[in-house]
């Protein structure tokens, strides 16, 4: 028993030896794996750099793949102001727009490096520049590299309303105080392509009114990479619905007359012989509210057509002033009225009017 253990001992021993044996070779065989490809990434990336043909041709893969990652390798940094937030989210990248059929038509030299005549395809047009290689120094071994000198990130720029909580761009969604820096015009590094933009309200009582613009790429013109969107808010249909509600309440209560038939209405009749307080009011159409945002939370309501000449018409029966304690003389008048007024959303984001009702001889 005690030869059969020391067996067994022994065995499990020399298994041991030989692992330790064999876990320098293994590690030798890993080291020697990783040398090589770093190597071969060395050569690689040393080929990229020293073949201006190759720069460009990478940059113009990169364009038409939509590959944010080269591209920012390429062109360095993103310009001063601009925020990289669009690069990073992948699924913001455009879908149409997006550039294609890139091509290098000529070269030539020029100075100690070269000029590219370049054309891309977007949108069904043809896109033309010059994208120029110059040699740049490497500070750690003075070996002759290549950079491109004339190409950039695009670049994309929102004017965002201070009242907006977020901006959507192409139906991803920022939190509106990452995009800026308290400057309500933003500026994103972005691939070129179309981009619908959005700016989302606080509450209800405001909606976006979307903006579509298409970013074109940078092809040796800085400038036409740089494109301005400017998305607005309007008045939403449960704004709408809620001031003609009130519309309509101002006009019935000014139909309405007191025991005495004195009109309950604050609105003047357009005659300045007209007792006040005579007239009794007949609507023969209601006012439709015609809202306009005027920004920060507010605006004004109206009864279209007013402004154009027209606008919804009533006939009011009243006195003259005679003057004196007898009463004047009966009149009718046909007008036209608008009811008008302010709109706002207060700090607890509760709808806010003041209307108020005005007429004028009908036809004037």
């Amino acid at each position: 028993m005690r030869v059969g253990r020391v067996d067994e001992v022994g065995d499990v021993r020399v298994s041991a030896e030989s692992g330790r044996r064999r876990r320098p070779l293994i590690m030798v065989a890993v080291a020697g794996a990783l040398v090589l490809a770093l190597l071969i990434t060395f050569l690689v990336v040393r080929h990229h750099r020293a073949s201006p043909d190759r720069l460009v041709e990478q940059y113009l893969s990169a364009l038409e793949d939509g590959d944010a990652a080269t591209l920012r390798t390429l062109v360095g940094p993103a310009r001063g102001g601009d925020t990289t937030l669009l690069l990073d989210a992948e699924e913001a990248a455009p879908v149409d727009g997006t550039v294609g059929d890139v091509e290098i038509v000529e070269r030539s030299e020029s100075g100690d490096g070269y000029d590219y005549e370049v054309e891309a395809v977007q949108d069904g047009g043809t896109l033309t520049g010059t994208l120029s290689v110059q040699p740049a120094a490497h500070s750690e071994r003075g070996e002759a590299r290549w950079s491109l000198t004339e190409a950039t990130l695009g670049s994309l720029s929102v004017d965002v309303p201070e009242e907006a909580e977020s901006v959507r761009l192409n139906g991803v969604e920022f939190a509106a105080d990452d995009l800026s820096s308290g400057d309500s015009l933003i500026r994103l590094s972005a691939l070129p392509g179309t981009y619908t933009i959005e700016v989302v309200p606080p509450g209800d009582y405001l909606q976006t009114v979307p903006e579509t613009v298409t970013l074109p790429p940078t092809l040796g013109d800085h400038s036409a990479a740089d494109v301005q969107g400017d998305p607005r808010l309007e008045f939403s249909p449960e704004t709408q619905l809620a001031v003609q509600k009130e519309m309509d309440a101002l006009v019935a209560k000014c139909g309405d007359v007191d025991d005495e038939g004195l009109s309950q209405c604050d609105m003047r009749v357009p005659d300045p012989d007209a007792e006040f307080g005579s007239g009794r009011w007949e609507f023969h159409e209601q006012p439709v509210a015609e809202l306009t945002y005027s920004g920060h939370l507010g605006g004004i309501a109206a009864a279209e057509g007013y402004e154009e000449g027209g606008g919804p018409t009533a006939t009011v029966t009243y006195r003259t002033d005679s003057g004196d304690e007898s009463p004047g003389e009966e009149q009718t008048m046909d007008v036209e009225y608008v009811v008008a007024g302010d709109v706002r959303i207060d700090e607890a984001g509760v709808l806010v009017t003041q209307l108020f009702m005005e007429a004028r001889p009908a036809g004037s």
